[in-house]
C-alpha cells in the first residue's frame, strides 16, 4: 500500500511539472502575437520596409524561442536522467 500511495504522488508531481512546463512554452507565445499584429499594421499602412523587417524579427524570435524550448526540455530529461526518474519506453 505505501508503494501505491508514493506512485501516485510520483504521478502527482510529474503532472505538476509538465503543467508548468507548458506554462513557460505558452508564456513566450505573447512576443510572436505582439510582431505578428505589428507587421499587419505595417502592411495596412503600406510600410512595407518596416513590414520586412519585423517579419525578419519575428523568425530570429521564433527560432530563439525554440532553441531554448529545445534547450529546457534536454535540461529537464538530462536532470531526469541523473535522478533516475526516467519514464517508461515499455511499449502499450
Amino acid at each position: 500500500m505505501r508503494q501505491e500511495g508514493q506512485g501516485r504522488s510520483g504521478r502527482a508531481s510529474d503532472a505538476a511539472a509538465a503543467d508548468a512546463m507548458l506554462s513557460k512554452l505558452s508564456a513566450d507565445q505573447w512576443i510572436i502575437d505582439v510582431l505578428a499584429d505589428l507587421q499587419e499594421a505595417a502592411r495596412d499602412r503600406e510600410l512595407y520596409t518596416s513590414s520586412e523587417k519585423l517579419a525578419q524579427v519575428s523568425r530570429v524570435v521564433q527560432d530563439e524561442i525554440t532553441r531554448k524550448r529545445i534547450d529546457r526540455m534536454r535540461s529537464a530529461f538530462q536532470t531526469s536522467y541523473e535522478q533516475g526518474k526516467m519514464p517508461s519506453l515499455r511499449e502499450h
